[in-house]
C-alpha cells in the first residue's frame, strides 16, 4: 500500500494518509468519531436497568457521545455458555 524510504514514521504517515484518502467511507474521515461506553466490563451478566441508568448518565456527565448496552438487550443470560442471542424464539 505504501513505502518509504525516509523512516517507519514517514511509512506510518504515507498509510494513514492512503487509508484516509481511499478506504474510509465516513463522515468522520476529517472529525473526531462519537465517544461511546459500552457497559460490558463494567457489568458483565450483573446488570439491571438502575446500574444501566447510572453508567450512561455518568457517560453523559463527562461528555461521551452513546452508550452501548453490549448484552443482554434480548433477554436474561447470565454465564458465557448460553447463546448471545437465540432470534427465534
Amino acid at each position: 500500500m505504501t513505502y518509504s524510504a525516509e523512516g517507519f514514521g514517514k511509512l506510518s504517515r504515507n498509510y494513514h494518509d492512503a487509508y484516509r484518502s481511499n478506504l474510509i467511507r465516513s463522515k468522520y474521515v476529517d472529525q473526531p468519531r462519537p465517544v461511546l461506553v459500552n457497559n460490558w466490563e463494567a457489568t458483565y451478566f450483573d446488570f439491571d436497568a438502575d446500574k444501566l441508568y447510572h453508567i450512561a448518565e455518568e457517560a453523559k456527565n463527562i461528555g461521551l457521545d452513546m452508550f452501548v448496552l453490549d448484552d443482554g438487550w434480548f433477554g436474561k443470560r447470565d454465564n458465557a455458555l448460553l447463546l448471545s442471542a437465540d432470534l427465534v424464539q
